[in-house]
């Protein structure tokens, strides 16, 4: 997907979009994710990665996951890489803005920011991010 803006979904769990399970690549380019809300266990109000995402530009913002991880993206497995994108003002019960469970969770440049209860988590899991 290139451009375009993913905004205002409620749904368990990957409310803004799903990258499901599999081999096939997820290439998001220059779109805005925000002011989803997640309400299950799983989390990733924004995101939820189950394959090998690479996210470029854009940003993640406002995205809410109340009762689980990962405001603007839960990396569940698979590999999350996100380029020079803007993560601010996302919510969860860990990893406001990114949380790796399993796989890898790359930034590379991009703005982390204002996330609650932290930018990234679990602490150093997500290399290139700083709470």
């Amino acid at each position: 997907m290139s451009g375009g803006t993913l905004s205002d979904n409620t749904a368990t769990s990957g409310a803004g979009f799903f990258g499901g399970a599999g081999d096939t690549p997820v290439k998001l380019t220059a779109v805005t994710i925000a002011r989803n809300h997640a309400t299950g266990a799983y989390g990733g109000a924004g995101i939820l990665n189950e394959s090998a995402l690479t996210m470029t530009g854009g940003s993640l913002r406002d995205n809410a996951a109340p009762v689980g991880p990962g405001g603007g993206v839960h990396s569940l497995q698979g590999s999350a890489t996100l380029v020079g994108v803007t993560v601010t003002g996302n919510s969860a019960t860990e990893g406001g803005g990114v949380y790796k469970d399993s796989g890898t969770a790359t930034a590379l440049g991009g703005v982390f920011a204002n996330s609650s209860p932290d930018n990234c988590a679990p602490s150093g899991a997500v290399t290139g991010c700083s709470n």
